[in-house]
């Protein structure tokens, strides 16, 4: 992720935050959503985001991230999603930004895109608007 890129986010959460305060003041999780191509090779990718999840769990211990893989999918079978619970908006901001200012973590994503040759196809962000509670 480059500098350009966590500003727009940056800035998209803030608009996010200013458009619906009664879920901002809540402090609901959000999850940012990556569909990812591996070029058929998910073995790989998991191997080498494994390393930038390990630096990221201590650069932003609170973010929860998993990695899937979409099997009976259509036209999307083989693509993989990596998705990232931040607390809330304001921590997502605050984690992004300190991610991007770490060092080894920019090399280990730079090193995934080398190696993996990954290409993001989309980026969302999800925030849970279920009235109930769900079980942890």
């Amino acid at each position: 992720m480059n500098k350009f890129i966590v500003s727009v986010v940056v800035t998209l959460i803030a608009f996010a935050a200013l458009s619906s305060p009664a879920q901002a003041s809540e402090g609901q999780p959000v999850i940012q959503v990556q569909r990812i191509d591996v070029h058929g090779n998910p073995a790989l990718y998991v191997e080498m985001v494994e390393r930038v999840i390990a630096r990221q769990n201590q650069v932003a211990p609170e973010l929860k991230t998993r990695v899937l893989r979409a099997d009976f999918a259509g036209e999307e079978a083989g693509l993989v999603y990596v998705l990232v619970e931040f607390p809330n908006l304001e921590a997502m901001a605050e984690a992004l930004v300190a991610l991007e200012q770490d060092e080894e973590w920019r090399s280990l994503v730079q090193n995934v895109v080398e190696k993996t040759g990954r290409k993001i196809i989309s980026r969302m962000l999800l925030t849970d608007i279920s009235p109930w509670e769900t079980n942890p």
